[in-house]
C-alpha cells in the first residue's frame, strides 16, 4: 500500500466514526521512525480533512481501575487540583495518563464531586413559565409589598407599603416606620380599603409581615383570600417587583439634593405612575380607575371643549367606558402574558423529581464564603413548578427554579 493510499484510507476511516482527535503515545517500544512517515504523509496532503493527529510523549496507559481512581483523586481533590472542572481535568491528566473513555470517566467523576456540586455555581434550573389569572375588574386582585429598609427621613420613617392593581395596575405606596403586622395592616385597611373597597384577592411575599397571624386573621374577617409566593421566587409578584424599579429611580432623582425627605416624595410618584400609560394595558391607571383622564398641569389650559351631559346620560356613559376599558385593558394584559411566556418558553431548563430523589437548593442567603447550595434534601413530592422537601425535618415547598438535581 502506498502512502497516498494509506493516508486516503485513514481520513475515510476516521471520518466514518466522527472523530475530532488522533492520540498516538510515543514511547520506548513505538517505532519512531513509523511515526515520523505517517505525520509526513498526513503534513504532504493538502486536502487531508481528518482528525488532528495528536503525537504524546511520555504518556503511561493506566489499565488497572484502581489505578484509575487514584488518578482521578490527584487531579481533582487534592489542594494542588484546586477541584478542577471537566475539561481542565482532562487537559491536565492527557500530559501525564491515557485509558480508554478516559473523558466519559472524567466527566462522570467530576458530576458526582460532592464538593463540586454544592459550592460551584452551575446552569440554573428554568420551569416553563405559569400564566397566572388575570382579574376582571379593578381592585379585585392586589399585590402588597414591602421597600426598604431605606434611609430614616425627617418623619422617622424607613419602609414603605406598595400596592398595585392587577388589572389597571394603579399603585399607592405608603411610608411606614417600621414593618411589624399590627402596623402593616393597620396602614392597608386605613388608607387601602377604607379609600377603594376590600379587594377579592392580594398576593405577597413570605415576609413575617404579610404571614403572620394577625394578617390572616384580618384577611379572614374582610372575606380576603391571601395568596403567598414560594420562597425566595418573587417572580409571582413580579409585576409590583419591577414597579419598584419606578419608585426608587423616581426617589433617587427627586432626593438627591434633601434625602431626608424621601417620604414626601412618594405621592407625586404614585400620580406620577398613574396617569402615565402602562404598556401592557395601553390605557393610563388612572383612566381605568376613574373612567377618565386625569387632568394634568400640561393641558389644563387646553381649549377643547368637553361634551356635556345630563345627570343620566354621564352615568351611562362613564359605565360604557370603564366597561370597554376594563375589557381591552384584560384582553391586553392576556396577550402580553402569553407573548412573555413564548419567549421566556424558548430557553427553558426544566427538570422532574421523583419520590425519594435528592436535590440541592440555592443558599439565597450566605455570604461569599458560605456554600453556594445546601443539602442535599429528599423529594418528597413534584409540584410542578415547585417541589415539596423535606428539610430540617420539617416539608417544605419550594420554586424548582431554586433548585438541582444531586447526583450520588
Amino acid at each position: 500500500m502506498t502512502r497516498d493510499v494509506f493516508v486516503r484510507d485513514l481520513e475515510l476511516y476516521c471520518n466514518n466514526l466522527k472523530l475530532d482527535e488522533i492520540y498516538i503515545m510515543k514511547n520506548k517500544e513505538n517505532n519512531n521512525k513509523y511515526i515520523e512517515w505517517l505525520t509526513s504523509a498526513i503534513n504532504k496532503n493538502k486536502k487531508w480533512s481528518g482528525p488532528r493527529v495528536l503525537i504524546i510523549n511520555g504518556i503511561k496507559e493506566i489499565t488497572n481501575d484502581d489505578d484509575k481512581k487514584v488518578v482521578l483523586n490527584d487531579f481533582h481533590i487534592l489542594p494542588t487540583s484546586g477541584h478542577a472542572g471537566v475539561r481542565r481535568m482532562i487537559n491536565n491528566i492527557k500530559k501525564y495518563y491515557f485509558w480508554p473513555n478516559m473523558s466519559n470517566d472524567v466527566e462522570q467523576f467530576v458530576r458526582k464531586c460532592h464538593k463540586c456540586q454544592k459550592q460551584k455555581h452551575s446552569l440554573p434550573t428554568k420551569q416553563p413559565m405559569t400564566v397566572t389569572t388575570t382579574a376582571q375588574s379593578s381592585f379585585d386582585k392586589v399585590f402588597l409589598d414591602i421597600v426598604g429598609p431605606l434611609d430614616k427621613d425627617y418623619y422617622n420613617h424607613t419602609y414603605i407599603l406598595s400596592l398595585q392593581c392587577d388589572l389597571t395596575k394603579y399603585v399607592d405606596a405608603y411610608p411606614l416606620e417600621k414593618k411589624d403586622t399590627v402596623s402593616v395592616a393597620r396602614v392597608f385597611v386605613q388608607n387601602f380599603i377604607l379609600k377603594y373597597g376590600i379587594p377579592r384577592e392580594i398576593m405577597t411575599d413570605r415576609g413575617t409581615e404579610f404571614i403572620s397571624s394577625t394578617m390572616k386573621e384580618v384577611c379572614k374577617l374582610l372575606g380576603i383570600n391571601q395568596i403567598t409566593s414560594t420562597a425566595y421566587h418573587h417572580q409571582s409578584i413580579g409585576a409590583l417587583e419591577n414597579t419598584h424599579k419606578s419608585l426608587n429611580a423616581f426617589l433617587r432623582i427627586q432626593t438627591n439634593n434633601n434625602p431626608e425627605y424621601w417620604s414626601d416624595w412618594l405621592p407625586y410618584w404614585c400620580f406620577s405612575y398613574n396617569t402615565t400609560v402602562h404598556t401592557e394595558t395601553m390605557y393610563t391607571p388612572f383612566e381605568l380607575v376613574f373612567g377618565k383622564l386625569c387632568n394634568l398641569p400640561s393641558n389644563l389650559k387646553s381649549t377643547q371643549i368637553e361634551p356635556l351631559y345630563n345627570r343620566d346620560n354621564y352615568a351611562l356613559e362613564l359605565k360604557y367606558r370603564l366597561q370597554k376599558a376594563h375589557c381591552d385593558a384584560h384582553q391586553n394584559l392576556v396577550k402580553s402574558k402569553e407573548t412573555r411566556k413564548i419567549h421566556y418558553d424558548s430557553y427553558v431548563k426544566p427538570v422532574t423529581y421523583k419520590k425519594g430523589d435528592l436535590l440541592l437548593v440555592k443558599n439565597e442567603t450566605g455570604t461569599k464564603m458560605d456554600s453556594v447550595y445546601l443539602g442535599p434534601y429528599t423529594v418528597v413530592e413534584d409540584l410542578t413548578p415547585n417541589v415539596k422537601i423535606v428539610k430540617n425535618g420539617k416539608e417544605e415547598i419550594l420554586h424548582k427554579n431554586r433548585t438541582k438535581p444531586y447526583v450520588s
